[in-house]
């Protein structure tokens, strides 16, 4: 009987560890198992946000790149801007060195002369045509000339010592210098000087007589003389405003003439 158990006892021994190795082996394997699974998840996760990483990058590409490009966008826009500018200055200092052109030639076809064309002496007078008053010029071709101004004031009087009034009178003497033709109808001047002789305060016949001023031919530094084919259309309105004598639908000037621009005042030959 001893001897059965010891058998006996040695297949069950043998049995249960066959029993432990076979439990030993599939826990391993299970193991495995659930570490491949833990792996395969672990990879899963590992490779879905490698490549949400690689999304994320390369939509920051996307956008370096679009930022890169907008600023070469700009850059080249910036750098058409200057020559934009730059077309604009080339532009306006072609603009002014025509400007300046036209100024040179018109200057350059201008030619000094030394005397004026005409007949002299040349008698000539600046007059509103309405009031009393008057400045006669007698004009000798060197631009020499002499003058006179009246201006009869009948209000200024005084009923014992005056009683005709007031006469203000200026005689004087000058010359225009610098003159240049500048096409054929004008000439251009200056007013080199003027003399006023000092005539006493006098009454004579019941007028007083005052010292006056030579009015339009006191000074000037832009006067223009104009001979009698200047065409009407090409002459100043501030000129043709002081022209007694005008004839209406006339083309030409018909007469000599001087215009102070600096004094506005029109000078027109008149018959003797």
């Amino acid at each position: 009987m001893r001897k059965n158990r010891t058998k006996s006892g040695r297949i069950m021994t043998v049995a249960l560890a066959v029993t432990f190795a076979v439990s030993l082996l599939a826990g391993c394997n299970g193991a495995d198992s659930e570490s491949t699974k833990k792996n395969k998840g672990t990879t899963e996760v590992s490779t879905e946000a490698t490549t949400e990483k690689t999304e994320a990058q390369a939509t920051e590409a996307a956008s370096t790149e679009a930022g890169m490009e907008a600023q070469t966008t700009e850059a080249a826009s910036t750098e058409g801007a200057p020559e934009a500018q730059t077309t604009e200055t080339a532009s306006s200092e072609e603009d002014t060195s025509t400007t300046e052109a036209g100024v040179s030639t018109t200057e350059a076809q201008s030619e000094d002369v030394s005397s004026l064309p005409g007949t002299y002496p040349m008698d000539l007078v600046f007059s509103s045509g309405a009031g009393g008053w008057s400045t006669t010029l007698t004009l000798s071709e060197d631009g020499s000339f002499t003058g006179a101004f009246s201006d009869s004031e009948m209000g200024e009087r005084d009923e014992n010592e005056y009683p005709n009034g007031t006469v203000y009178v200026c005689n004087f003497s000058g010359q225009f210098k610098d003159i240049k033709k500048v096409n054929d109808y004008t000439y251009s001047m200056t007013l080199d000087s003027v003399k006023v002789a000092e005539d006493e305060e006098k009454i004579e016949d019941g007028i007083r007589y005052k010292a006056g001023a030579p009015s339009g031919m006191d000074s000037g530094k832009e006067i223009y003389f104009y001979t009698p084919d200047a065409p009407v259309s090409e002459l100043p309105e501030a000129f043709l405003s002081w022209w007694q004598e005008s004839a209406d639908g006339s083309a030409t000037l018909d007469c000599y003439a001087i215009y102070n621009k600096s004094a506005d005042s029109g000078f027109f030959e008149y018959a003797k």
